[in-house]
């Protein structure tokens, strides 16, 4: 979406800021559905699943550390899910956000300068 937002705008088509704009919010949006499925469906038997390859050394530590916190290994593992999907969403509101609105702030420059252009 964006690539063809970029190629109207070389074609001197204002539709392409348009395209830049909800290219970045289709993109947040489909990293949030992403990050919500992921709270929702991966379950700590599929994360405990997938940590099989990391080393005895690694898994000490991290014993260690839920022991620490008083934590069982299924309640640490929920709080770890919790803690990445926010911050991929917190990550994605941020920047995907950002860059919407920066497009949004340059429409009137990017109009002018394809009228110019033009």
């Amino acid at each position: 979406m964006e690539l063809h937002g970029a190629g109207l705008l070389r074609k001197f088509d204002e539709k392409g800021m348009r395209w830049l704009i909800g290219s970045q919010l289709f993109l947040m949006a489909c990293i949030f559905a992403y990050t919500y499925f992921w709270l929702n469906h991966v379950s700590v038997a599929e994360i405990k699943a997938s940590l099989k390859g990391i080393s005895p050394d690694q898994l000490d530590q991290f014993r260690e550390v839920v022991k620490e916190q008083n934590l069982t290994p299924d309640e640490a593992l929920r709080q770890l899910k919790l803690l990445f999907c926010g911050a991929v969403a917190f990550g994605t509101l941020i920047y995907q956000g950002g860059m919407s609105i920066y497009y949004s702030r340059r429409r009137a420059a990017v109009a002018a300068a394809l009228h110019e252009g033009n």
